[in-house]
């Protein structure tokens, strides 16, 4: 498994947007566990996470597999977002990227469908409305 992750921080908040990327032939148990690891050690009280990519778990079809990683997410808050196929192929469609978005604490998240060209997938393009209480 492959990780970036960039760490923006305010006054009130700090953001880290995690960028994953699992080859398909990957084990996906020890993806799950590493995953697992690294959110526990990245999370803190006001740490808002954003996690995108290409995690090559099929959610049109992979049960199993869906269910174990939405509920690795959920553990952290983080439900999937955009629920649409992002690669098709011949007569084929795939949702293997996904986006989780911290919805408690940054707002409402609406995903749209983006087909930039660039890629055989086509891109998820988060809208996040920011919801700033200040206490």
């Amino acid at each position: 498994m492959e990780i970036c992750a960039v760490e923006l921080e305010t006054e009130a908040s700090k953001l880290i947007v995690l960028s994953i990327y699992r080859p398909p032939t990957g084990d996906f148990n020890q993806f799950l566990k590493k995953l697992d690891e690294t959110l526990k050690y990245l999370y803190k009280l006001k740490t808002e996470f954003v996690i995108c990519g290409d995690i090559n778990t099929n959610y049109l079809l992979e049960r199993n597999r869906k269910t174990h990683l939405s509920s690795l997410l959920t553990t952290y808050n983080l439900p999937r977002t955009g629920d649409f196929a992002t690669r098709m192929q011949n007569k084929s469609s795939t949702a293997i990227d996904n986006i989780s978005v911290d919805n408690s604490r940054l707002g409402s998240t609406v995903t749209f469908l983006l087909i930039n060209g660039l890629s055989d997938h086509d891109a998820k393009l988060p809208s996040i409305i920011y919801i700033y209480v200040q206490q």
